[in-house]
């Protein structure tokens, strides 16, 4: 594990992250959709429109991982964490269409009337082949899936477009998954006990934070390299940087402190800690802006991953992918141009996912979405 920090307040980050990995709720039971007095789940996105989210409770089993909160110590007994729980927020719009292999942009806003209930939206993954030995059908997922979840404490009181008196750390998650799959709902990444940890005095993992996992595009839909495409690839790291830039606009009215930003990631998302400290901390118009705009992120941990993977140039890439698509999908024409048109707008996700799962495409799908430049 490698943790790149600024303060000695990273170590109980890294603490938090790796309860987050170990931790899932075995059992719980959401307790309102609607306010309950001590927590509110409306709120007001400053660029998309109100939203609702969900106060919850679970009922956790206080062995292995976590004391009690009695300040005893006393393992087998229960404890109660409460908190918030917001899915399915749009932070880019939908990649679809000729918009496939572009790099995403902001989502659009909705309107203030009715209140967008988050509770009520089904699950989004990003399209992602069969993982043997898991859950996955064939054809998992949708292009429409660039959103991310958040997990706060449990914050009441004030009008539902006020700030909360006290702004929590947040950290922001990306999830492993051989580059190839994964998603932010999954139950593995329950963030109810980082929103609402132990409080016993022989606790070690630190206070509250609010959490954000967030959906990217994974496997062919996020790293291709095509002729067509020219320099542009890695797509779903470009679409982790719009969720930061979302982030910064936005989870001060979650109750996260955006001047205390830590991104952590396993596996694959530990690689991809690595690029965006390559990339660094600012967000930039392009790659010549030395005038860089907010700051993105403030602290960083690696829980596994490797910063130097043995990576294809954006030409070997664009020979031995992008041409092994297009050919595998019987999309080659006369230009390079008309060939990516044939697989974004007369392939479906289906077949594209087909392409590389039936063979024609290397099986190694980390060198699809780490090859040529990053943004």
């Amino acid at each position: 594990m490698i943790i790149w920090r600024r303060s000695s307040a990273t170590a109980a980050m890294m603490l938090l992250a790796l309860a987050f990995l170990f931790v899932v709720a075995t059992s719980g039971t959401v307790t309102s959709n609607g306010s309950t007095g001590d927590c509110n789940p409306d709120v007001n996105i400053p660029t998309g429109g109100p939203v609702r989210g969900i106060c919850f409770h679970y009922r956790h089993s206080s062995s292995h991982h976590y004391p009690t909160g009695t300040g005893t110590g006393a393992t087998g007994t229960k404890t109660r964490r409460r908190g918030r729980y917001f899915p399915m927020i749009p932070y880019g719009a939908p990649p679809v269409g000729h918009k496939r292999w572009t790099h995403a942009t902001p989502a659009a806003p909705w309107p203030n009337e009715p209140r967008l209930d988050l509770s009520k939206i089904p699950t989004r993954i990003c399209p992602q082949p069969l993982m043997p030995g898991t859950n996955f059908v064939t054809h998992a997922g949708v292009e429409d899936c660039l959103t991310l979840a958040v997990w706060t404490p449990a914050i009441g009181g004030g009008p539902t477009n006020s700030i909360p008196n006290r702004l929590y750390p947040v950290m922001v998650y990306f999830t492993g998954g051989s580059f190839a799959s994964g998603y932010a709902t999954m139950p593995l990444y329950n963030a109810s006990s980082l929103v609402d940890p132990p409080t016993s005095s022989n606790s070690k993992t630190g206070g509250p934070v609010v959490v954000v996992n967030v959906n990217y595009r994974t496997g062919l839909f996020g790293g291709l390299a095509h002729v067509g495409l020219g320099s542009h690839t890695n797509f779903g790291f470009t679409d982790q940087r719009l969720a930061l830039r979302w982030v910064q606009s936005n989870i001060a009215a979650f109750g996260g402190d955006p001047n205390r930003v830590t991104i952590f990631g396993e596996s694959a998302g530990g690689s991809y800690i690595y690029m965006h400290l390559v990339a660094g901390m600012h967000h930039r118009t392009n790659k010549n802006d030395d005038e860089p705009k907010e700051k993105l992120f403030h602290r960083a941990i690696a829980q596994s991953g490797m910063p130097g993977l043995p990576l294809l140039s954006l030409a070997e890439a664009q020979h031995l992918r992008g041409v092994a698509l297009e050919q595998r999908l019987n999309c080659t024409r006369h230009t390079p141009e008309e060939s990516l048109s044939c697989m974004r707008l007369e392939r479906s996700v289906t077949q594209v996912i087909e392409a590389i799962q039936l063979g024609g495409c290397p099986a190694r799908p980390g060198e699809w979405s780490m090859v040529g430049r990053t943004l």
